[in-house]
């Protein structure tokens, strides 16, 4: 489960005014741990389910299936669209 302010949701995640480069580095920090733990434990023959916190409340059915279909055997890969692969830190113009 990824919280979307922690892991950069691309629907949810909304970028602190102070502190932009702190922020921007634990967020890059987060997603590129949230990378190399998937591909090793895929690598290591696990199934990875990247769940969003936000579809908790907008999906839960579709999380339930998805879940439950992982259990059951049938393998299940997130949408490589879906997660965050690189953060860039706003312009110096923008900054408070």
């Amino acid at each position: 489960m990824d919280g979307c302010f922690w892991h950069g949701c691309p629907i949810h995640y909304v970028r602190p005014r102070s502190r932009t480069e702190f922020w921007s580095a634990k967020l890059l920090e987060n997603v590129t741990r949230d990378c190399r733990q998937t591909r090793e434990l895929e690598k290591a023959g696990w199934s990875i389910i990247r769940i969003w916190e936000h579809e908790l409340f907008t999906s839960l059915a579709t999380v339930v299936t998805t879940i439950k279909n992982a259990i059951d055997g049938q393998c299940h890969k997130p949408q490589d669209d879906f997660r965050v692969y690189r953060v860039d830190d706003i312009d110096r113009q923008w900054r408070f």
